[in-house]
């Protein structure tokens, strides 16, 4: 039995008087589609409770929850100066921690906050920077786990003089980077040369020696799995 309009702003009252925006507005939701005003009109009371709820959301470091709430209240489409105030904040706090990832060398971290921005409908010039950035420094952290460390090295050569950052991550990046390939030069040496002598228990920690700076490496892989039954 459907829910006459006068009871449904009625409890949508209620709702809002506990403070429980959501369900205020799943009451009047098919109310102001149908054009009653008094439901418009406490559309803009269920507005401002998204709204301050998300501040709070926001004090809390709740960003995600912050989110939810402006995009209910957008979905309202009231016009209220808070709605886009609070998308302005959060669109720049995203973008803040996104930049921040970056610096501190957490590219991967970057991507999925740019994406999430994405997904919310945010529009910045900075937004196509970073993501561009972060891509490519992601392209190389791929490159070195798969053991090519040069062709890592050669993307991140080309990104250094475009960072829309400062670089002291990327540097502590690179710097490691490098400390990893001198590993990996030994190791794989070392690994290639116990496996052709058939010498499982030396190929075994040396294909964990390559793994340990190249997670991805699929020789190693392949040596460290024959190595195991060759050893049992």
């Amino acid at each position: 039995m459907a829910v006459s309009p006068w009871l449904a702003l009625r409890q949508a009252r209620e709702a809002l008087d506990h403070h429980q925006p959501e369900e205020a507005h799943k009451l009047i939701e098919p109310l102001i589609t149908e054009g009653y005003r008094k439901a418009t009109r406490l559309a803009r009371e269920v507005v401002k409770q998204y709204t301050t709820r998300a501040a709070r959301f926001l004090d809390q470091h709740n960003g995600d929850a912050a989110w939810r709430d402006l995009m209910a209240a957008e979905a309202l489409n009231t016009g209220e100066r808070s709605v886009a105030d609070l998308r302005q904040t959060l669109s720049r706090l995203g973008l803040v921690q996104a930049r921040t990832a970056m610096e501190a060398g957490n590219p991967l971290e970057a991507i999925a906050l740019l994406g999430r921005l994405q997904e919310r409908g945010v529009k910045h010039p900075d937004i196509a920077k970073l993501e561009q950035a972060a891509l490519a420094w992601g392209l190389a952290i791929e490159l070195a786990d798969r053991g090519e460390f040069l062709r890592a090295v050669a993307e991140l050569d080309k990104l250094r003089p475009t960072l829309p950052f400062p670089a002291v991550g990327f540097n502590h990046f690179l710097a490691a980077l490098e400390e990893r390939h001198s590993t990996y030069r030994s190791a794989v040496v070392q690994l290639y040369d116990a496996a052709e002598a058939r010498l499982w228990r030396d190929a075994l920690a040396a294909a964990n020696a390559v793994l340990a700076v190249a997670p991805e490496h699929r020789e190693a892989k392949a040596i460290r799995g024959k190595a195991w039954l060759a050893a049992s």
